[in-house]
């Protein structure tokens, strides 16, 4: 049993994740931005370093998911400043507790990366391909891209999701 903290806890993929840990018996904390009775429950925003620092202080984990973001392409236009201070500035903090705990992170990212790409979708197209071919203009793909292309420790365990019928599923790989 392994003791796990889900950032974005709440949300509709992180609650959905914090019922099956919990389902396999691992112990597993929520954190988010709203209040909440729930005993593992933390409330936090990413974007502000001495609350995360907080978690990491009162508590050791083993793993950390981190889903904490802002998201979507018109909800990432309309609200910017909060997408870049979640999503950049949140996630540099995560990736600062992890290098000095030493904690395991696994990074969610979005299909956002790949932008209107039309062709055959595979794990290579970001190479391969000019960027107008894969054309991400909008900031909620621009922080994803950023984040899973040049911020992000290699040694990370990356998760993608995938949205099929508004179910979600989850493939996990190695970051090269």
């Amino acid at each position: 049993m392994a003791k796990i903290l889900v950032t974005g806890g709440t949300g509709f993929i992180g609650s959905n994740l914090v019922r099956e840990l919990e389902r396999r018996g691992h112990e597993v904390w929520a954190c988010d931005l709203l209040h909440s009775n729930n005993e593992h429950y933390i409330r936090c925003d990413v974007s502000k370093y001495r609350q995360v620092e907080r978690i990491f202080a009162e508590h050791k984990f083993d793993y950390v998911y981190h889903l904490a973001a802002e998201y979507g392409r018109w909800n990432g236009e309309d609200f910017y400043e909060n997408l870049w201070e979640t999503n950049v500035i949140g996630t540099k903090h995560m990736i600062r507790q992890q290098e000095k705990l030493k904690f395991r992170m696994i990074f969610f990212s979005s299909a956002e990366v790949y932008g209107d790409y039309e062709g055959v979708m595979t794990e290579d197209v970001m190479e391969k391909n000019p960027i107008r071919d894969t054309y991400q203009m909008n900031d909620y793909a621009v922080t994803n891209l950023f984040l899973t292309r040049k911020a992000l420790p290699k040694e990370l365990i990356f998760l993608v999701k995938v949205f099929v019928e508004q179910k979600s599923l989850f493939t996990t790989w190695r970051g090269d």
